[in-house]
């Protein structure tokens, strides 16, 4: 029998789970279990998010023996790691294309928050399932997209800065110059490239989380 078809278990002992998990968050965390509502929400009141959040979701899955194929990581946390140039590609996206704006109109009504609390129902049931819709902290500080469009235009200007130096050197336009600095020129050119694909890769697994 499937465990989402089965019995519930009685109030006490999801009482119980309840304090099992606030106190399995706050390993995660710099509180006190006693300082931590059921209504607290692992990313916006708790800051978890990246590897916190990976390791207080697998202990809790290994722990309450939950079925998590249902469980869509971006939904409800970021990856580990800041992505400094996404923000100013999703907006130029949005900005570009309708059908991008739509997509990404989703992803963000796709977004949800995790409480203490449901996760008791979720170890209730026994298998993963989405929180409902509920207002949401917005999760990208204010300082976040004019900084991302300013590290856009560095990006740009770095490579093609490396691009016509690269250029120059093989074409012999930059006369004497070594190998060691025809490398950092080519690195010059690469890196940035290298960055905005990391981006777009994050955009795409976003994408694909509504």
């Amino acid at each position: 029998m499937d465990r989402r078809d089965g019995p519930r278990r009685p109030h006490a002992a999801v009482s119980d789970t309840l304090a099992e998990i606030t106190a399995l968050a706050a390993q995660f965390t710099d509180k006190e279990p006693a300082d931590i509502a059921p209504s607290a929400r692992l990313y916006a009141d708790l800051g978890l998010t990246g590897d916190d959040a990976h390791g207080l979701m697998a202990v809790f899955a290994d722990q309450f023996k939950v079925d998590m194929s249902g469980f869509v990581w971006l939904r409800f946390f970021d990856d580990e790691g800041a992505d400094f140039v996404g923000p100013a590609l999703v907006l130029a996206a949005r900005l570009i294309s309708t059908r991008f704006d739509e997509r990404w109109t989703a992803v963000l009504a796709a977004e949800r928050e995790i409480t203490l609390a449901h996760l008791a129902k979720v170890a209730d049931r026994g298998a993963w399932f989405d929180p409902p819709p509920g207002p949401t902290r917005p999760r990208q500080s204010p300082l976040a997209l004019p900084l991302s469009l300013l590290m856009l235009t560095a990006t740009v200007f770095l490579a093609l800065v490396g691009a016509i130096g690269c250029w120059g050197y093989f074409t012999g336009q930059l006369g004497g110059v070594n190998v060691l600095t025809a490398f950092g020129l080519a690195a010059m050119a690469l890196l940035p490239l290298f960055l905005a694909w990391s981006s777009v890769r994050g955009i795409r697994r976003k994408l694909a989380s509504a």
